[in-house]
C-alpha cells in the first residue's frame, strides 16, 4: 500500500465523502475513485464499509 492510499484509507474511515476527500488531498475525484478501486482489490472488499 502506497502513502496516497495510506491517506485516502484514513479519511475513508471517517464521514467525508468521496468529493469531499479529493478536495482535502488536491486530487481528481477520477484519481479517488482508482485509489478506492484499487484498495478494494488490494483487501479484498467490496464496499467502503470494508474499508473499515
Amino acid at each position: 500500500m502506497n502513502d496516497r492510499e495510506k491517506d485516502f484509507l484514513q479519511r475513508a474511515c471517517s464521514e467525508f465523502t468521496y468529493n469531499e476527500i479529493a478536495g482535502k488531498m488536491f486530487l481528481s475525484p477520477k484519481t479517488i475513485d482508482g485509489c478506492r478501486n484499487s484498495l478494494f482489490e488490494k483487501l479484498q472488499v467490496k464496499s467502503r464499509v470494508g474499508l473499515a
